[in-house]
This record gives structure tokens, sequence and C-alpha cells, in this order.
């Protein structure tokens, strides 16, 4: 258990529908998809105040657009996702619905921002790529009770990415994340990191 949330044990699992439906145009030089979805959601889990309770009834649904291109030795391309997230619990006339579950009718959902996106552009040569993107993340709510304390505001992070390949088998991959040292959050009340560095070591057997 993370410190500050409590445990309930009435909270219900959560049940879904999910639908998904998708089209995708590729060639030698692109490959596109565009693809659709709702979810209908009962007892979402959620922490409106630190405790887990769940929400009646939930709905997600959204777009989400890819494409990346190849031309020559350059790489590009992109995503955006549009997300709408909202409890629809409907209470009306309800006196006896149970204690676990509460009643944010309309609001969003925490941690689903409306808007996100990314562009990137990179060089591959036989033995190195790099590559250069722009993260946008969006306005949202870090708690489902949706008060103005609980808004994180929308943000954007440069980041840096290679991949080098040492011999057949062993590759080194490094990232450089905010290089613009960005000041940002994620959750309110949780410092995030400024500009931040990642390498890693893989090796493959076969």
């Amino acid at each position: 258990m993370y410190p500050g949330y409590g445990g309930n044990p009435d909270l219900q699992p959560e049940t879904s529908d999910n639908y998904e439906a998708f089209v995708e145009y590729s060639t030698p030089l692109q490959a596109t998809r565009l693809t659709g979805y709702y979810n209908d959601v009962d007892d979402l889990i959620s922490f409106p105040e630190g405790t887990a309770v769940n929400v009646d009834k939930a709905e997600i649904r959204g777009v989400s657009l890819t494409s990346d291109w190849v031309i020559d030795s350059y790489l590009f391309g992109g995503s955006y996702d549009y997300q709408d997230a909202k409890d629809k619990s409907d209470y009306t006339g309800r006196v006896d619905f149970s204690q676990n579950a509460i009643d944010y009718s309309g609001n969003h959902l925490p941690y689903r921002p409306e808007h996100k996106g990314l562009v990137y552009i990179g060089y591959r040569l036989p033995s190195l790529d790099i590559r250069a993107e722009y993260q946008y993340v969006g306005d949202y709510y870090s708690r489902i009770t949706n008060t103005d304390a609980q808004f994180v505001d929308n943000y954007g992070l440069l980041n840096i990415s290679g991949n080098y390949k040492l011999t057949d088998n062993l590759s080194m991959t490094a990232r450089l994340n905010n290089i613009t040292n960005e000041d940002y959050i994620t959750d309110i009340g949780y410092n995030t990191d400024g500009t931040n560095f990642f390498t890693s070591l893989t090796y493959n057997w076969f």
C-alpha cells in the first residue's frame, strides 16, 4: 500500500466492455493507423481522497492516430490521442446504492488528459540511429473530485535518444529526457525530474 492511501475492504473489482476498431494504410515508406475505441466500465476503482472507492459507471472513448515514415535514412512521424473519459454514474432516484460507490457524475476521470501528442525526427546509419522528439500532454485532473487544487497544467518535453549497435549481439541505448529542463508536474504535490539521462546495454543471445 502506498503511503497516504487507505484500504477499503468493501472495494469491488472493475468490470468492463471494451470495443476497438482501426484502419491502417502501409507502403514501403510509411505505416499509418487510425484507431477508435470505447470502454464501458462498471465499478471503476479511483482514489478521490486517499482511499480506494468504486465509481459506479465510467465511460472512456477516444481516437488514436499514429504515422511513421522512413525515407532514405531519415525517420519521422508522430502520434495524436484524443480521449473523453468521464464518470457516467446515474444516481437519479436512487437512495440505496452501495456506500462504496461515489457520485461525481459528469466529472473527468483522473490522469487521463483529453489531448496527447508526439512528433519526432531521426536519422539512421547501419549501426546507429538517433532521434529527437517533442512530447505534449494536455491538462487533466489528478483526482475524480475535479477541484481546482487537483488540476494539472499541460506540459511539453523535448527528448533525444539513440541506439548504437556495438556488435551483432550487443547494443547500447541512451536517452536524454527534458533537455530544456522544463518545470512541470504529473500529480499535485509531487515534484518531477528536470533533465535526466538513461542508458542501457542489451545483449541478444540469438
